[in-house]
């Protein structure tokens, strides 16, 4: 019985933690394509690049805003590049409001998104001032 309780305890934990659980989550939940992964195993970063500049090219995207959770910022810090488009990255959108005004003058945003550990009120809070401010979310970057 102890053991039966010990597991619910920690699959309950799992599912209250409020954190993005899978690529999928992001995909279906906030309608936002996921461009590659980027973990210890596999490295797609050529990948999204190529993706976002095919991406910025055809939408005429000059200013892209790659915005990232400042305790994983990083991670990510150099690697996204784009022929022919700016790339600015921000982090702490919902404490800084120097990063938020970033965001909201941009063309465009990819999100960048670390499983188990973004918070989907995070995403949410991207989400809705991209939509509110009429900026595109041209998609997401998974760290694993």
């Amino acid at each position: 019985i102890g053991l039966l309780l010990a597991a619910c305890v920690v699959i309950v934990k799992y599912l209250i933690s409020g954190t993005i659980k899978t690529s999928k989550e992001i995909e279906t939940t906030y309608g936002i394509e996921v461009l590659g992964t980027i973990d210890s195993k596999k490295d797609e970063i050529d990948i999204i690049n190529t993706k976002l500049g095919i991406l910025t090219s055809k939408m005429g995207i000059k200013d892209l805003c790659l915005v990232v959770d400042g305790d994983f910022a990083d991670e990510i810090k150099g690697k996204v590049t784009v022929d022919g488009a700016n790339v600015l990255e921000v982090s702490d959108v919902e404490n800084s409001s120097e990063s938020l005004k970033k965001m909201a003058e941009s063309s465009a945003i990819v999100v960048v998104e670390k499983l188990d550990v973004s918070k989907t009120k995070g995403i949410s809070f991207i989400s809705n001032h991209a939509k509110q401010y009429e900026i595109p979310i041209i998609g997401a970057v998974v760290l694993a």
